[in-house]
């Protein structure tokens, strides 16, 4: 068993890890930032480029920036709540039968605001539009990376239960939308689902860990139920309804008190996600992508030397409403 400290210092060398990993990105995308086209051209005039690799990262380092912007901030703050639990630490006798433990609310909080932002981002880096995208930039001579690439979206599909896809769906659908409200009869007496949400209320100790759970997000990896649910329902069958529309789709209170019911959590049906080892496991995932996709453009940034033309707006509109075209709108 080990002692409160002992599960402390496990969570910093977590945190540790994945910190050297953003650092690691963080020095890619410098790297690469250097191929992109730079411009002194004055507020209104823009450049005409092909889009090719270097256009590409142009857009895909923006969305990498967002990823390590949200991931660097999570970092900072665990951190912070970490050196608030080693003061507590001090002042409490070492109990390893406590179970729950209240939490700086303003910090979680904010924890809780950096893990939705970093969902939403990194799911939009696994996308349809953006993994074709990257299919562009692949042609180049790094096969090895082209390869890489190709594998990590086959074992990253809605076919494969096991891959990123499910994982992240569970989790990023409640960042970025707001949940229905789900209803529950049992002996007359009516009860309404916690809404599905990143909201941490306190810590959780265990005899080998500290965790930091959010009751209504699953944890995909340590949920069989679930797991099984997804495959045969929704894999299987070809399925298009929501996950949440299968385990509880009653959508309207009834029994006793149904105008103010009960709060009810499905507890039990799944393991909640940790936002300390989990979030620091898929921060590793995410990571390991990115730089998959970071080597896809080293070996292809310099074959494409983009030419380009000084110019006005070349689409859109004259004050008479008539378009304009490339040959309207360029000059010299």
């Amino acid at each position: 068993m080990k002692t409160y400290i002992e599960k402390i210092n496990a969570v910093e060398t977590e945190i540790y890890k994945a910190e050297q990993l953003i650092l690691k990105i963080q020095g890619q995308r410098a790297f690469l930032d250097c191929y992109l086209h730079m411009s002194n051209m004055p507020i209104g005039i823009e450049i005409q480029v092909k889009f090719d690799p270097a256009t590409i990262w142009l857009e895909f380092s923006f969305l990498e920036g967002a990823i390590i912007y949200h991931a660097v901030n999570y970092i900072f703050l665990v951190k912070r709540l970490i050196e608030i639990e080693k003061i507590i630490f001090f002042d409490l006798s070492e109990d390893n039968d406590i179970r729950q433990k209240s939490i700086d609310k303003n910090i979680a909080d904010k924890i809780s605001y950096e893990f939705d932002s970093f969902i939403i981002k990194f799911q939009q880096a696994l996308e349809d539009p953006t993994l074709v995208d990257i299919s562009k930039a692949t042609k180049g001579k790094n096969k090895d990376a082209r390869d890489k690439f190709s594998n990590f979206k086959t074992a990253n599909n809605r076919k494969n239960i096991d891959g990123l896809y499910w994982q992240m769906n569970l989790l990023r659908n409640p960042a970025a939308h707001s949940s229905e409200a789900r209803y529950h009869e049992k002996n007359g007496q009516a009860y309404r689902f916690s809404s599905i949400s990143s909201n941490a209320e306190f810590l959780e100790i265990n005899e080998n860990e500290i965790s930091l759970p959010c009751r209504t997000l699953i944890n995909l990896k340590k949920s069989p139920k679930v797991k099984a649910i997804i495959q045969e329902e929704i894999i299987n069958k070809n399925n298009r309804t929501p996950f949440w529309n299968i385990i509880i789709p009653n959508k309207s209170p009834s029994g006793r008190n149904k105008n103010t019911p009960y709060c009810l959590s499905p507890s039990g049906f799944f393991e909640p996600f940790d936002l300390l080892g989990d979030f620091c496991e898929l921060i590793f995932e995410a990571g390991n992508y990115i730089e998959n996709v970071n080597q896809i453009f080293y070996g292809n940034m310099g074959e494409y030397p983009s030419e380009h033309l000084n110019g006005v707006l070349i689409y859109g509109q004259d004050a008479n409403g008539k378009e304009l075209t490339t040959s309207s709108a360029m000059f010299d």
